[in-house]
């Protein structure tokens, strides 16, 4: 949907570029919520001549789970990459291989992170414009995981059908895979919570000031009771 978008927004005659930054909302404590600048991983990992085939490849060898979090990192100030009709499904690839996914018994290459797109549309004659996506990691019980014994069965059979590809380190750890898994189930849906908050605020037309943290705390300058 989000490629499909950019592309229609180019197609204008309006329109005179448009900017994309990307931030990733991460983390297995409520309290301590990392931001990750995507477009700046993605950029770190992909260097330039690179076709499409190797930029995709390099960026799927990213590790998210390696990378430092920035906890100054804004949405102004995060990194941006211009799109193009051409880039505009590549780069939006490429940004989600290098975002934190893993997998569970219901997906395997599930989001574990709340992801904001963030473009900047400018128009000829007018003010820029921004356009925001979120993807949101799905809210997620217990079903998702299953009890320890059933994640590592679930994954070693996913392995043994092909249909799931660990690392040799990851493999070695599925145990601690689940525990991980479960903690990250726990910020996932506090961050859809902070999202249901927002939007009931929004209703009564009383927006609290506070940043917050995690998923709100990166959708904060923007949203407004202007905005809305």
């Amino acid at each position: 949907v989000l490629p499909m978008s950019l592309q229609y927004l180019l197609s204008k005659e309006t329109v005179q570029s448009v900017h994309l930054s990307s931030l990733e909302a991460y983390g297995v404590t409520s309290t301590k919520i990392g931001f990750y600048d995507l477009v700046q991983q993605y950029c770190e990992c992909v260097l330039d001549g690179m076709d499409d085939a190797k930029q995709q490849t390099a960026a799927a060898s990213f590790d998210p789970f390696a990378a430092k979090s920035n906890k100054k990192v804004t949405a102004e100030t995060a990194q941006q990459v211009a799109i193009t009709a051409d880039n505009c499904l590549s780069i939006i690839t490429q940004l989600q291989n290098v975002s934190h996914m893993a997998p569970t018994l219901k997906n395997p290459n599930s989001s574990r992170g709340h992801t904001v797109y963030f473009i900047r549309v400018k128009l000829k004659g007018l003010e820029d414009v921004y356009f925001i996506c979120c993807d949101l990691a799905g809210s997620e019980g217990q079903t998702a995981l299953g009890t320890k014994d059933e994640f590592v069965e679930g994954l070693e059979l996913a392995m043994r059908k092909g249909k799931l590809t660990l690392g040799a380190s990851q493999k070695h750890s599925i145990e601690q895979m689940y525990k991980l898994r479960s903690l990250e189930a726990g910020c996932i849906n506090n961050g859809l919570t902070q999202v249901q908050s927002m939007f009931g605020e929004l209703i009564k037309k009383k927006l609290s000031k506070a940043r917050g943290l995690g998923l709100r705390k990166v959708l904060s300058s923007f949203i407004t009771l202007k905005s809305a």
